[in-house]
């Protein structure tokens, strides 16, 4: 029986240290897909983020310089920024990420691609009712008509939807298995703890194997920003960088939790080890 333990143990415990990453990962798309509130709560603070206000700033006054050029540019743009830093803005900002959001989720979902937010195969949030405000505020109803203008005009690109597409499967598998990853991960946890004729030492191979795989992933995430931003151009970088830290946040902040308290694990094990080999040997000296 002993044998077959010391064989059973150490796979178990590599599967279960692969797990914890990959259930905080499920439960954090579950939150995300299927809360949009919660995401629109996470991406709010964005609307006073200097790097969405001069991305939205400048296609604003891009549109209202092409239809009205007699406008001096400065008085445009102290125009476009006092909107910006009002209330309207944030009114506008969470229902196109609303609207973005849906979309997003439609397209993991295999529920269709067109419609709001999509335009040129990527995916965006579209925030059109700004030009009509600044041009009532500007008061040139007569030079600019924003009834003319499409609203994807004044739109902040993200993400391509091919690249949502090629992440449809990973969805599907995280959000099938999402509920039963905690159930997997605990499982494993106490099969490896009874399998194991040494519990210090699994605790410290727990520990150390599970703060490994959550560190990879905490990597991984950022290699799949690093990538997100290179593919965008350069004008919706700085942009979809700082989208792509909001969104993630709260993975990251979770894995490295996991990671801290796996180390913690670890040298618990650790220290246990060697205090439960130094009394045997104590008691057996003369």
């Amino acid at each position: 029986m002993r044998p077959l333990r010391s064989l059973l143990w150490p796979p178990l415990a590599l599967l279960t240290c692969l797990l914890l990453p990959m259930t905080l990962l499920g439960t954090w798309t579950a939150e995300i897909a299927d809360d949009p509130d919660a995401y629109v709560e996470a991406v709010g603070p964005l609307a006073d983020d200097p790097v969405v206000q001069d991305a939205v700033a400048d296609r604003l006054v891009a549109l209202v310089a092409e239809q009205a050029p007699v406008l001096p540019e400065p008085t445009v743009r102290r125009t476009v920024l006092a909107v910006l830093d009002g209330p309207e803005f944030d009114r506008v900002w969470e229902r196109a990420n609303l609207a973005t959001h849906e979309r997003v989720v439609a397209i993991l979902r295999d529920e269709g691609a067109e419609g709001q937010g999509v335009r040129d195969g990527r995916v965006g949030i579209e925030v059109g009712d700004l030009l009509t405000i600044v041009v009532e505020v500007l008061g040139v109803g007569d030079l600019v008509d924003p009834g003319d203008l499409p609203a994807a005009q004044v739109r902040l690109r993200l993400v391509d939807a091919e690249e949502l597409e090629r992440a449809r499967t990973g969805y599907r598998i995280l959000d099938a298995a999402g509920s039963w990853l905690p159930v997997a991960w605990l499982t494993g946890l106490a099969l490896t703890l009874l399998l194991a004729r040494r519990r210090t030492r699994a605790l410290l191979w727990l520990g150390v194997g599970s703060a490994l795989a959550c560190g990879a992933l905490v990597a991984g995430v950022g290699v799949a920003r690093g990538g997100l931003v290179a593919r965008t151009g350069a004008r919706d970088a700085e942009l979809v960088g700082a989208v792509y830290d909001v969104v993630v946040a709260g993975l990251r902040q979770d894995l490295w939790l996991a990671t801290w308290v796996s180390l913690a694990v670890a040298a618990v094990g650790l220290v246990a080890g060697l205090v439960t080999g130094l009394v045997p040997a104590r008691r057996a000296a003369p």
